[in-house]
């Protein structure tokens, strides 16, 4: 065996090992519940082993976890045209809401005495609030005329792994000027700032945050 082989092999062991060695963090990734890190470390996994189901399966997982409906359709769409017969599969294309191949089975009849509003109107229209963005926005709440929200659009928050998102903080929507700021800057937090409520003379906030837990256990616990 001459020295140009016995490189070429030496090469080829590296990449096989360097792939492994991402999968397996990718695995740990998603177990963890870090879906966003779990993504980027199946992609790379993939480069070295294009036609391995399982990894293409715990990516397309990832996505869907994440909400990404397209990413996870085309790995599953993927997988399904290297091993057309994965069943578990097609079921998770096809029960993707908003895709082509989406179950269309009808929504289950509201009980007697549930939501009378909603059941007896012909029409009901859904519109997206005019403070959405491309990110995680959530729990509003009103605060006079106004509506207080959580959202992990752009900020001054560092990242988080399980989202790939900033963590979420506190903004206000002026329903007069369609403005938006962040509200209680003062509230200054490591992690996420999530759902608050007010009392009824608006002078008193309850709301969720977490924090690491400072043992070392790494937990978060809810503060």
């Amino acid at each position: 065996m001459n020295n140009r082989l016995i490189i070429l092999l030496a090469i080829i062991i590296a990449h096989n090992l360097q792939g492994q060695h991402k999968c397996t963090e990718g695995f740990k990734a998603f177990e963890s519940f870090r879906f966003a890190q779990a993504i980027d470390l199946f992609k790379s996994c993939l480069n070295q082993m294009p036609r391995d189901s399982m990894v293409m399966h715990y990516l397309a997982d990832s996505y869907r976890y994440l909400g990404d409906v397209e990413n996870a359709a085309f790995y599953y769409r993927s997988i399904l045209e290297i091993y057309p017969d994965k069943l578990h599969i097609s079921e998770k294309l096809k029960s993707l809401s908003g895709h082509p191949n989406a179950s269309n089975k009808p929504l289950p009849e509201a009980e007697p005495g549930i939501l009378p509003d909603i059941a007896a109107s012909d029409t009901i229209i859904v519109r997206p609030a005019p403070f959405n963005s491309a990110y995680s926005d959530y729990s509003p709440a009103y605060f006079g005329k106004n509506i207080i929200f959580s959202s992990a659009r752009p900020g001054k928050s560092s990242k988080d792994v399980f989202t790939g998102q900033n963590f979420s903080r506190l903004y206000i929507f002026d329903t007069e000027s369609n403005s938006i700021e962040t509200f209680a800057p003062e509230l200054k937090n490591t992690f996420n700032t999530g759902a608050c409520t007010f009392s009824n003379d608006l002078k008193v906030m309850y709301y969720t945050r977490n924090r690491k837990q400072k043992s070392g256990k790494g937990f978060f616990r809810l503060k």
